[in-house]
């Protein structure tokens, strides 16, 4: 019996997959600040990319009171070739004021759990809520200030058709 070749571990560049959503087009992204210069850029998406696309940014927050507020207010609201950027907070049971924050910086929308469910739980309730709000693109950054939002408009241009 051949062997099956072991999978190779992810090295902290950017994955970008499609979502399982039936065949929207939607596409989620997860990426670290090394994008920024490391020239890495995902396959190009075949349909057409347009003004009419809906980029909805995804953030994860527990208890981030501190830099909740940054986080949201510096991603841009508009980038070339989009039609639409909004921003979803999933607060997964903060006993802070992570949510007052986000909304004081210009959130778009904070769902929250009643008490801490973990990330996958997160992601599912985000990625749901993305789509429910009409997302074609779907950015996951975290809520500490880790990830620099302003890579995105770098990150669209590799992704969009040439």
């Amino acid at each position: 019996m051949p062997a099956t070749p072991r999978p190779q571990p992810l090295t902290g560049r950017a994955v970008a997959e499609k979502t399982l959503d039936g065949g929207s087009g939607a596409v989620a992204l997860t990426a670290s600040n090394r994008e920024r210069d490391s020239g890495w850029a995902p396959a190009r998406e075949s349909s057409s990319a347009g003004a009419g696309r809906r980029l909805v940014v995804l953030i994860p927050a527990l208890n981030e009171q501190e830099t909740i507020g940054r986080v949201v207010s510096e991603i841009p609201r508009r980038i070339q070739g989009i039609g639409r950027v909004e921003v979803v907070v999933v607060d997964d049971g903060s006993d802070d004021l992570t949510a007052d924050r986000a909304w004081a910086a210009g959130v778009d929308h904070v769902a929250r759990h009643p008490g801490n469910r973990g990330l996958a739980a997160v992601f599912n309730r985000g990625t749901t809520e993305a789509l429910a709000r009409g997302a074609d693109i779907v950015v996951t950054l975290d809520a500490d200030g880790q990830h620099d939002p302003s890579v995105l408009p770098v990150w669209w241009r590799r992704l969009s058709p040439a």
